[in-house]
């Protein structure tokens, strides 16, 4: 049900840059709530956040594919290391740095396929 909620704003944010003529990028994101390790994951605590990262990932890229607009996968694209972080959600100069060379590198894919 939230899984849909997510979407139908996706959608919509969709249909705003249509209005504005914007060409949106759709970037999917993690944490270090989880770790895999061996094959198997640990969260945290009880809830797998692993799991609800890649599902939130999933309907972004889904949705990326379904309204035809560029979408940078994160989520399966990139490797942080506890230094990457503050905490276990905000990222470290380090983990921003990270962050920011992949978006720019895959910026400079997309556009030189458009």
């Amino acid at each position: 049900k939230e899984i849909k909620k997510f979407d139908s704003r996706l959608n919509k944010l969709v249909k705003l840059r249509k209005k504005i003529n914007a060409i949106p990028v759709f970037i999917t994101q993690k944490s270090l709530r989880h770790k895999i390790i061996d094959n198997k994951i640990y969260s945290i605590d009880k809830t797998n956040y692993y799991h609800k990262e890649k599902i939130i990932s999933e309907t972004i890229i889904d949705n990326c594919k379904k309204n035809k607009i560029f979408c940078i996968d994160l989520f399966n694209k990139i490797e942080f290391q506890n230094d990457s972080f503050y905490d276990l959600v905000h990222t470290s100069p380090k983990g921003a740095n990270l962050i920011a060379n992949k978006i720019f590198n895959e910026i400079g894919i997309i556009l030189h396929n458009f």
